[in-house]
């Protein structure tokens, strides 16, 4: 794990308006290209974003001492 330290990435709070502006591209992204009703590609939008946050709770419960900042 040593090696890969360099290679985290810095978390960075971004204001509310960009998040949104994302979400909503992320959302007409999957509503264009599954060609699906707008209520499909928010369920399929959910999807993912369940899926990262079900990634980021392994990664906090593998690695707690990355997040209080002690990885070293």
């Amino acid at each position: 794990m040593q090696s890969n330290i360099s290679k985290l990435h810095k978390l960075e709070k971004h204001p509310l308006a960009d998040v949104n502006s994302a979400f909503a591209w992320c959302h007409q992204h999957i509503y264009k290209k599954d060609n699906i009703s707008q209520a499909a590609a928010f369920t399929e939008f959910v999807k993912v974003i369940f899926l990262k946050l079900l990634s980021d709770r392994k990664i906090r419960d593998n690695y707690p001492k990355c997040l209080s900042r002690k990885c070293h």
